[in-house]
């Protein structure tokens, strides 16, 4: 089931072409997307009986290029490397998704609750980078972890 998949698409050509796409993989068996109007409804529609075009493929892959800093994909990665074992994905979750995506403060602070404080970062994240270096997409981890404290510190 793909979900959030469509996060930082901009232009109804470019999510059809997306939404083909998942299509194609056997993996995939439902895409759960928010439709705002009628006119994305059957837009939606008709991309289930069209075949991607090369075109699409090389659009998409020109914006995952471009996109590559902006999400991250919760690979653990960059919490495999940290001498803290700061719990980064699950903080960059709390922020990123419960808090700025979905608008749902209690979520995000619940789940920011429950991540140790011993496992939250600190202020040498911010010399160490070693997190950073390690994200293969190249997300500015440590400015997240940042805004991240500030945003569960003022609403704890």
């Amino acid at each position: 089931m793909a979900m959030k998949s469509m996060k930082g698409l901009k232009g109804l050509d470019l999510e059809i072409a997306y939404l083909k796409k998942m299509l194609r993989n056997p993996a995939v068996t439902t895409v759960l997307k928010g439709i705002g109007s009628f006119e994305m409804f059957a837009a939606y529609q008709k991309a289930l009986h069209e075949p991607l075009t090369a075109r699409e493929d090389r659009l998409l892959y020109r914006w995952a290029q471009a996109n590559r800093g902006s999400n991250c994909m919760m690979c653990g990665e960059c919490r495999s490397v940290c001498p803290d074992d700061v719990d980064i994905p699950t903080i960059l979750r709390c922020k990123d998704y419960y808090h700025d995506q979905m608008g749902d403060v209690q979520t995000a602070l619940a789940s920011y609750g429950e991540v140790p404080a011993e496992h939250r970062g600190s202020s040498r994240c911010e010399s160490c980078l070693q997190c950073e270096t390690a994200c293969p997409n190249g997300v500015r981890i440590i400015e997240r972890l940042v805004a991240a404290r500030k945003v569960f510190s003022a609403l704890a």
